[in-house]
């Protein structure tokens, strides 16, 4: 080896590693690949912790809550529901995930991707997340157009997309900014527990002060106060006196002439349920024939309590001469003491007005509030309406005493139910009921339901073929079950329940979160959309914000009992429901 060459070998051997090579001499990247990496920056730096499978199972959810349900929902409705089904959907994605690397881990299953990869897989999840995120919603358009269809209610347009789309961000965000702030609680007690404690120790103690304090944070400072608005914003609502009503001039209502119930201590709805109906006058010029007045009692809650309330109406009813009529009505009233007009009226215009109608306060709060927080009251009401009645008739000797009917609508139909231990007890104490969308896990309900003749469905059930309970959708189902196949002689006392396909009061129930009803697995109604699909959780969540716009669609569907009352209770009272009823149905739908 030449001298020159021992230099060169020298210098090389000596020579300082060659210096890092400047910007012009990196490898070329697309964009693709530019816009990957600050994807994947960004989300090192500010979405920490974002799991791929709680994304997929949540996009899962998403799906899910915008199938269509009984109704068509509102973008605001729509929005929160999607946002719920995301943040509940997320955890379990997460969760999974962590399964299948726990797996992976156990079997040593190892895998190396290209940073050029990486970051074009980046971009396109992204891509591929925007698109499923805004696509499902505007999908979902369509379903929503037709279950409006249905039940004739407005078709949403364009603009409920982007609002959904909102309203479903801004939800899930904040959830998740919550579960976070909780993970950021734990962790700062649980630094402070270790202290006097040990960290495996310290940890679970953390996770239950930091969950406990969530939990009494929106107990008392959200729900509590949520509910007491709501109580006062109702208990002032019962005293205001709708606007063009006036207190009776008969003796024969309750806020009359000679009523110890004041026209003031009826409520809101009690002073509405006085101040309608037909007269004398107007029953006998739509059927033609002479008629009576119509007794109407109602005693308002005070600060009574529920048998007082009871025994109130009662003497109200030995006041007006109500046990000398032919016929007696005892309605159980809504949360508020509303009576559906449409139920009463049929009464007392296919009686010829020779009737009393009853009813009672027992609460300001909404329906929906009143099913939340006290199910039992209305229980107590209904049970003690009829006790109180009972025991006056037990006076009259039997051949004199007037035939008793029941009614109620949706938590009225609950409580009135409640009177009653079984089916044969109602046949036994009634002559006849008319129940409307009652909630289906009330248990009278529930028992009738199981008894149904195979063959027949939830939403229709057919028992001992029509003997004396009848569940009818539409009036041409009084004599026939949904198929048309027609249903045998309706023997007395004549028990109806009237219930539409799409009515979420009837069909909600906590099992919804984790079990398919039947009514789901069966044919559907014909206001229902054949696209109604089930999945744990998001059914739930779906029915229930349907009951919020239960009432905002055409008659004969949703929670809207009106039209087809009256042939129901003809045929409960004994006359043919097949008949035109027209005439009724024009004066109680066009009063004055």
């Amino acid at each position: 080896m030449s001298v020159q060459e021992n230099t060169e070998v020298a210098a090389s051997d000596d020579a300082s590693p060659a210096p890092a090579p400047t910007p012009r001499s990196r490898r070329w990247r697309s964009p693709i690949q530019r816009i990957g990496g600050r994807l994947l920056a960004y989300r090192r730096k500010h979405l920490k912790g974002l799991s791929t499978g709680g994304t997929i199972v949540a996009l899962l959810g998403l799906f899910a809550s915008l199938s269509p349900s009984l109704l068509p929902r509102p973008w605001l409705m729509q929005g929160v529901i999607s946002g719920l089904v995301l943040a509940l959907f997320y955890p379990v994605g997460v969760l999974i995930e962590w399964v299948i690397t726990c797996v992976a881990r156990w079997a040593e299953f190892e895998y190396s991707m290209a940073d050029r990869a990486r970051r074009t897989l980046a971009v396109l999840w992204v891509v591929l997340v925007v698109v499923l995120y805004v696509g499902s919603q505007i999908f979902s358009l369509q379903w929503q157009r037709d279950a409006a269809r249905l039940v004739g209610a407005p078709e949403p347009s364009g603009p409920y997309v982007i609002a959904s789309l909102l309203v479903t961000t801004v939800v899930f965000g904040v959830i998740v900014l919550g579960f976070r702030l909780v993970h950021w609680a734990v962790g700062r007690i649980d630094r402070i527990g270790r202290l006097v404690l040990p960290p495996a120790v310290s940890r679970v103690v953390a996770t239950v002060v930091a969950i406990a304090l969530v939990v009494v944070v929106l107990d008392q400072a959200v729900l509590s106060n949520i509910v007491r608005m709501v109580e006062r914003s109702s208990a002032q609502a019962n005293e205001v006196t709708p606007e063009g009503l006036e207190a009776p001039t008969s003796t024969l209502r309750s806020g009359g002439p000679g009523s110890p119930e004041s026209w003031e201590s009826l409520g809101a709805q009690g002073a509405q349920f006085v101040s309608s109906g037909p007269s004398s006058e107007q029953i006998t010029e739509v059927t033609g024939v002479p008629a009576l007045e119509p007794i109407r009692v109602y005693a308002g809650l005070g600060d009574r309590t529920i048998t007082q309330v009871a025994e109130a109406v009662a003497d109200e009813m030995e006041r007006t001469g109500a046990f000398g009529r032919s016929a007696i009505l005892l309605y159980t009233t809504t949360g508020t003491g509303w009576v559906n007009e449409w139920s009463v009226a049929s009464f007392e215009y296919l009686s010829g007005g020779d009737t009393a109608v009853a009813a009672m306060q027992y609460s300001t709060f909404p329906s929906a509030l009143a099913l939340l927080t006290d199910t039992t009251t209305p229980q107590l009401a209904g049970t003690a309406l009829l006790q109180a009645v009972q025991e006056r008739m037990a006076d009259i000797p039997e051949a004199e005493r007037p035939k008793l009917y029941a009614a109620g609508e949706s938590l009225g139909s609950y409580g009135g139910n409640s009177a009653f231990d079984n089916p044969q007890d109602m046949l036994d104490e009634l002559d006849g009921a008319v129940w409307t969308g009652t909630p289906g896990f009330t248990e009278l309900h529930r028992t009738l339901t199981a008894m149904r003749t195979p063959g027949s469905t939830e939403v229709n059930p057919v028992i001992d073929n029509g003997l004396h309970f009848r569940f009818v959708s539409k009036p041409a189902e009084l004599v026939a079950d949904q198929f048309g196949r027609p249903l045998g002689p309706w023997e007395s006392p004549r028990i109806a329940y009237v219930q539409h396909p799409s009515d979420p009061v009837v069909w909600w129930s906590m099992d919804l979160a984790f079990s398919e009803p039947g009514w789901m697995t069966e044919p559907r109604g014909d206001d229902v959309t054949g696209e109604l699909s089930y999945l744990p959780i998001a059914t739930l969540l779906q029915v229930s914000a349907d009951m919020a716009v239960a009432t905002n669609v055409d008659v004969g569907h949703g929670h809207v009992y009106r039209d087809e009352v009256v042939p129901t209770w003809a045929g409960v009272l004994g006359l043919d429901p097949t008949a035109d009823y027209s005439n009724v149905i024009d004066a109680i739908r066009n009063p004055d």
